[in-house]
């Protein structure tokens, strides 16, 4: 019989109640991610659905026409009251194929925006009734590799639902609501106004416990929930023997070694996904409010264009500065575009000429040249003057003679390539890869060079075919102004763009055409409240 030691080595049992207790701490830790996670969702959230309502207000309240890219991005449309439903099927994209002859099929923009400014009540007889419109929606902005025509791609695409309302205006007091009311003018009987509501799809919470989901006002909870009492400590029963040896042997220092190892791997992935979530948190909140802040800011600007009303002046101005670049997406590649934008304004005794475009920054933060490698940063500058010398500029070096003009002062497009005024720019956002804005009639239809739909007169038009993809370049004179504008930015994630910079420019160009997913995209409707 083997001789009892006086003192004493660990247990097993010791050994796993230390195991359990580092468990115990890995399980917390773990129960951090998901709510980062969380909050990297509710801010891609509140973004796009900030950006898009106003977007699709805009497209609302204008009743555009010509919005058919919507198509690829709305998957049903619903109208129900009392009396039943009726869907709306986007067959493109896969949805319930309609009933002949495709009555209810979603096949252009026209179509969309005329069921989203379906009124909210209508009369059948004598009975009124309450419609409920509600559109599935994919997200327009978010990142790009969301935004292919493959099926695959859109799946991962965030959802929304849009909840229109087309009411009609009260122009009495709340208590005077009949809108055949005498006094009432047939303006104001005809008049409507629109409330859209924006919200996110359901989607099954990690944690279905009660109330941990975020529907109905309730808090969001830990993804790991233990129920009181899970984790009581309970008295080790005194029967357990006691070890008689009084030190380790060399399997029980293997086998602590390996489970020290295990702890110590577990640890360092864990931290590393931790480290990965947060620098993406960052990331995010970077591009996504970069994106907001920039196109706030031109939002309010080019909303109070104004044309100049002089003789051959230039009111707004929109071309490409460098030749389109391709990014590789799932069963097609996607266009990023860079153009360059001038528009007049006109406050109070003063005229202002405002400038856009992507540029690049030399080491000391300073514009030098255009942005030819497709990726930059947005500059604005902005020259004003006042009306008495607004009729009498300087003219261009290229066209003599009288011009009264602020785009030669700000765009300063003279006959070398690169214009000279480019250190007056300064940046508004960085990693800028996709720039463009395109202009849109009374009818919100694209202005076209087709003389048979929207030619207007006093509007100057080029056009550059790139794969089939038309983009037209802009010079409105005169009195033209067209009737709204859609800006769209690409924003390229800053580790992405920091590693971007550190390659020659054909490594640059081979990294970047794959990195689609790393850029979010940003799209705003701008009404021109000056056009006529």
């Amino acid at each position: 019989m083997e001789s009892r030691r006086n003192t004493d080595a660990f247990t097993m049992v010791e050994i796993a109640l230390c195991l359990g207790v580092i468990a115990i701490a890995l399980v917390a830790i773990i129960g951090v991610l998901p709510t980062g996670v969380r909050v990297q969702k509710d801010n891609r959230e509140d973004t796009v659905i900030n950006q898009e309502g106003l977007l699709w207000l805009e497209a609302i309240r204008s009743g555009a026409q010509g919005l058919d890219y919507l198509t690829n991005y709305v998957d049903t449309i619903t109208i129900s009251n009392k009396t039943g439903l009726t869907n709306f099927y986007n067959q493109a994209l896969g949805g319930t194929p309609p009933p002949p002859p495709n009555a209810n099929a979603l096949t252009n923009g026209q179509t969309i925006i005329g069921l989203l400014t379906y009124p909210k009540v209508t009369t059948l007889g004598n009975t009124f009734l309450t419609n409920l419109v509600v559109a599935r929606v994919r997200a327009i902005s978010g990142s790009a590799a969301d935004k292919g025509p493959s099926q695959t791609t859109r799946d991962f695409a965030f959802g929304y639902r849009i909840i229109s309302e087309v009411v009609s205006v009260s122009v009495y007091p709340p208590e005077y609501l009949d809108p055949n009311a005498p006094g009432i003018t047939a303006q104001e009987s005809a008049s409507r106004t629109n409330r859209a509501r924006l919200e996110p799809e359901n989607v099954p919470d990690v944690d279905q416990r009660p109330g941990a989901g975020r529907s109905g006002g309730e808090k969001p909870g830990a993804a790991f929930y233990f129920y009181p009492g899970a984790m009581r400590p309970r008295r080790i029963p005194t029967f357990i023997a006691r070890a008689d040896r009084g030190a380790f042997t060399v399997v029980e220092l293997l086998v602590a070694i390996s489970v020290l190892s295990l702890i110590v791997l577990v640890l360092y992935g864990l931290f590393d996904q931790v480290q990965k979530a947060l620098r993406s948190n960052v990331a995010q909140v970077d591009v996504l409010e970069g994106g907001r802040s920039a196109m706030l800011l031109m939002s309010g600007e080019l909303e109070q264009m104004q044309a100049g009303n002089v003789p051959v002046s230039t009111n707004l101005y929109i071309a490409l500065t460098a030749a389109p670049y391709q990014q590789v997406l799932v069963d097609t590649n996607r266009i990023n575009v860079l153009q360059q934008l001038f528009f007049l304004s006109h406050f109070n005794k003063s005229w202002i000429g405002t400038g856009y475009r992507v540029l690049s920054l030399n080491t000391n933060g300073i514009a030098t040249a255009f942005a030819n490698q497709g990726v930059g940063t947005l500059c604005r500058y902005s020259f004003s003057v006042n009306d008495s010398d607004f009729p009498y500029l300087a003219s261009s070096p290229n066209l003599p003679g009288p011009r009264s003009d602020l785009f030669w002062q700000v765009m300063n497009q003279a006959l070398n390539p690169t214009p000279s005024n480019l250190t007056n720019y300064q940046p508004v956002v960085g990693g800028m890869v996709h720039f463009r804005v395109r202009a849109f009639d009374n009818n919100g239809l694209l202005i076209t060079n087709n003389l048979i739909t929207n030619m207007l007169s006093g509007v100057m038009m080029a056009t550059n075919v790139f794969n089939k993809d038309v983009e037209y370049a802009y010079a409105f004179t005169n009195r033209a102004l067209p009737s709204s504008l859609e800006v769209q930015m690409g924003i390229l994630e800053p580790h992405v763009l920091e590693r971007l910079k550190s390659m020659p420019p054909l490594a640059a160009g081979r990294y970047y055409s794959n990195q689609v997913g790393a850029v979010h995209l940003f799209q705003q409707r701008i009404p021109i409240r000056a056009a006529k």
